[in-house]
């Protein structure tokens, strides 16, 4: 069976690998030059990226508030994540009890339920930092 490992543990690894730490990280900067090491550095990066930003979904849903949205622009990023789109998302956002403000949002969503211009849609965020936004499926 084949063991778990916290992907942050292995973005690490690889990030100690490409930064010569080591003598696996010493071989292989030596073998790797410096052109794909700048790729690999990019290819971490945006990983953590993405860690960081599952991290920040999962507390927000976990602990946002929630509230309707309208869906004013919705356009493809280009980017996916397990097969599925990442858009960007323009919203209305209307929380009980409180003045409506607009939202830009980035969020990978299901390739068979992808909003449209005009879908209402619930949402949850921190009503302390309103950017911190994620869409309750």
């Amino acid at each position: 069976m084949t063991q778990y490992r916290d992907p942050r543990a292995n973005l690490q690894q690889a990030q100690n690998l490409v930064q010569g730490k080591g003598f696996m990280g010493w071989l292989t900067r030596l073998f790797m030059g410096k052109s794909a090491a700048n790729q690999m550095n990019a290819g971490i990066e945006q990983a953590q990226a993405h860690l960081n930003q599952a991290d920040m979904q999962q507390r927000i849903l976990a602990t946002g508030v929630p509230a309707r949205a309208t869906v004013r622009h919705i356009q493809d990023t280009g980017t996916l994540i397990n097969f599925n789109p990442v858009v960007d998302l323009m919203l209305d956002v209307y929380p009980e009890g409180q003045q409506p403000f607009q939202m830009q949002l980035r969020t990978a969503v299901s390739k068979i339920a992808i909003p449209r211009v005009g879908d209402v849609i619930t949402v949850k965020y921190n009503p302390h930092n309103a950017y911190e936004m994620a869409i309750v499926q």
